[in-house]
């Protein structure tokens, strides 16, 4: 059995993605250009080190302090402009895992102010810990957010499982000993190769949920 459930949130929770690339659009300079592989790819790090990706695929370097001014007006630009939604699988599978006795926590390398301008504060507060930008010194493909989440919940990483989809939330999860299903909400399967589980969306996680809690092979 596991024992905890961990999401990712950008892509997995919420549809946020084509709010976040506008977003970079608007703040960066005109002449640099925004690749949007780049930005999927990079998904679930602190947004930062994304202005950096940004900068290197332009074959530019940014420092770190630029790169950070970057990242706060880009997430200001964010929470003042998105139309982004929760998923309404998330209720029903957060009502499977408890029902099998499942904690549940949210890892993600967003900031608090973002995840409170899209998600109602009645479901953030259904998760058993929130990790976010700045409670890890080491972001994600490390696997301290995941580690971090397991600890605070007091359950051994290899007795959770976690909801990514996109490659570096992958090998964090990887890292951390987890076990790892990944969605196609912004990146084919075949850019998600590592995780254990490839579903197509949520409807097949939610109809699949209670075997992969339970331990069994599907």
């Amino acid at each position: 059995m596991k024992k905890a459930l961990l999401f990712d949130c950008d892509g997995v929770v919420a549809t946020t993605f084509p709010f976040h690339f506008a977003a970079w659009c608007a703040v960066m300079p005109p002449e640099i250009e925004i690749a949007e592989g780049v930005v999927k790819r990079n998904e679930g790090a602190p947004a930062f080190r994304i202005a950096q990706e940004i900068y290197r695929a332009n074959h530019l370097g940014l420092d770190e302090a630029q790169a950070r001014l970057f990242a706060e007006a880009k997430n200001r630009y964010f929470r003042q402009h998105h139309s982004a939604s929760i998923y309404p699988e998330i209720e029903p599978l957060l009502d499977i895992a408890e029902a099998m006795s499942c904690r549940h926590g949210l890892v993600t390398g967003t900031v608090l102010e973002n995840l409170r301008s899209f998600m109602p504060e009645e479901l953030l507060q259904r998760f058993h810990c929130l990790v976010k930008d700045k409670d890890v010194e080491q972001g994600k493909p490390h696997p301290q957010p995941y580690l971090t989440a397991a600890n605070r919940l007091q359950i051994p990483a290899a007795d959770c499982l976690v909801v990514e989809n996109a490659p570096l939330g992958i090998q964090s999860a990887l890292a951390a000993q987890m076990t790892c299903v990944a969605l196609t909400t912004t990146l084919p399967a075949e850019e998600l190769t590592g995780a254990h589980f490839i579903f197509a969306d949520h409807g097949e996680l939610l109809a699949r949920l209670p075997d992969l809690l339970a331990g069994a092979a599907i």
